[in-house]
């Protein structure tokens, strides 16, 4: 079985969290992120992601949340845009 690497980011301003909608379900949102590709870091991933899935330019990550599940394995941080 391949092992899938997530990465997310926990984005704040005004005590709001910025969510996005799922792609297979619309009416279901979480955090934006995605899968690291081989080449990347863990941080590098997730300033990638969050700027093809928002837009914004996201700095200074901080790891908050690590999860493991099988060879599955997802990293969220929070950060500065």
């Amino acid at each position: 079985m391949k092992s899938a690497y997530g990465v997310a980011a926990l984005i704040r301003k005004d005590n709001l969290i910025l969510s996005v909608a799922r792609r297979k379900n619309p009416t279901m949102f979480g955090l934006p992120g995605g899968k690291r590709e081989r080449h990347e870091t863990e941080e590098e991933a997730c300033i990638r992601e969050i700027k093809e899935e928002t837009g914004l330019v996201i700095t200074n990550l901080k790891e908050v949340f690590r999860d493991h599940c099988g060879s599955n394995k997802a990293v969220t941080f929070t950060c500065d845009y």
